[in-house]
């Protein structure tokens, strides 16, 4: 039964009753549900993937970021013990996890004040990294937290922790004051931001659904193509950074390279690949994209994207790790993510925003 039906008997029986002097408390907010037009398509697809996607994602890195911070201090208080390195490694490992899963949301909160720079600098082809990391360790006064957020944001973030907690080389340059200093500040950083980031997507979501020519989004369709762009884009930078630099198909004298991996130090490079590929399955089955495919009669684009999802982490399954070691006998398989990857991108880029109408914004990731 349609809402318009149930509201007019709805209005006829509450009439009856107050001509009886009868008063009735009705909930009329539950008829709501039944809205003479169903949800929107559109509507549908945004909440799903803002409601089961972005806010727990961002909840779980604010999680982990937290349990990381405690695990530096810790790790300080107890002098530098091995087990409590170990300990420190596992909740980076943890934390960059969670990030890896919501890396494609570059746009809203995390686009202030240069915060996803904060949270990673890569890829690092220079290595400055470990440059401007030792710069701060050599210092002679006390590193403060004022001090960390001035500095350049090459010294912050996962790159800057994971040089410190895994390249030997830190544990034995500059002052060693300066180290427990230092990790405790940028883990306590990665916090400050994870938690701000959460606060802001809870203030910030209600602008997915705000809608005029002032405001930040005109219409669904336009959430929808950011939305999609965002995601679009993390494809690009994990099939022609990610994989295409290391292998070296991005530069004309195609040689392996270890060294422009993600994560290298912590020889976890593959791991962050799987994270990122099934980022983008979780946004396509539980964020609601597959369904929103199907409700616009793009049921053959949803079935191409299982299919080459599939492919994907069959490729996957195929590559040995770690990476940084294993590069040369992983080239194969990495070079099949690549093709689908390929194939996955351009049946997004072309023809399901055709078929939605949707026009995305210029992105640089795609290697034209």
């Amino acid at each position: 039964m349609s809402y318009c039906v149930i509201n007019n008997i709805v209005t006829t029986f509450l009439s009856c009753r107050k001509k009886a002097g009868i008063i009735l408390s009705v909930n009329i907010a539950a008829f709501t549900l039944f809205g003479c037009s169903s949800e929107s398509p559109e509507h549908a697809f945004v909440r799903a993937t803002t409601e089961h996607i972005i806010i727990p994602s961002y909840l779980g890195l604010e999680k982990s970021s937290i349990a990381l911070s405690e695990a530096s201090h810790t790790f300080c208080n107890e002098n530098n013990e091995p087990i409590q390195k170990e300990q420190l490694q596992i909740h980076w490992h943890d934390t960059m996890a969670a990030w890896s899963t919501i890396q494609a949301i570059r746009f809203g909160p995390i686009s202030q004040q240069n915060l996803d720079w904060k949270l990673q600098f890569w890829p690092d082809k220079k290595n400055l990294v470990a440059q401007k990391t030792l710069g701060l360790l050599s210092q002679t006064e006390p590193l403060t937290s004022k001090q960390l957020s001035q500095a350049s944001v090459v010294a912050q973030g996962f790159s800057a922790l994971e040089f410190l907690l895994f390249d030997p080389q830190a544990m034995s340059a500059g002052k060693p004051e300066r180290y427990c200093e230092l990790v405790p500040l940028i883990s306590q950083q990665l916090s400050s931001i994870a938690q701000s980031l959460t606060k802001g997507w809870h203030s910030y979501q209600n602008d997915l659904f705000t809608y005029s020519d002032d405001a930040e989004f005109s219409s669904e369709l336009a959430v929808v193509a950011i939305l999609l762009d965002a995601y679009l884009s993390q494809l690009e930078i994990l099939k022609n950074q990610k994989i295409g630099q290391p292998l070296g198909s991005e530069r004309q004298n195609a040689r392996l390279n270890p060294y422009f991996l993600e994560a290298w130090r912590s020889q976890s490079s593959l791991v962050y690949i799987r994270n990122n590929i099934e980022a983008f399955h979780q946004f396509f089955n539980r964020g609601g994209l597959r369904t929103y495919l199907i409700k616009t009669n793009n049921s053959d684009y949803a079935e191409h994207i299982e299919r080459e999802l599939t492919a994907l982490n069959s490729a996957l399954s195929e590559t040995p790790a770690p990476l940084f070691t294993q590069l040369d006998a992983a080239q194969p398989s990495l070079e099949k993510m690549q093709t689908h990857l390929t194939t996955l991108i351009e049946v997004l880029s072309h023809d399901v925003t055709a078929a939605l109408g949707l026009t995305l914004g210029f992105n640089n990731n795609d290697g034209d």
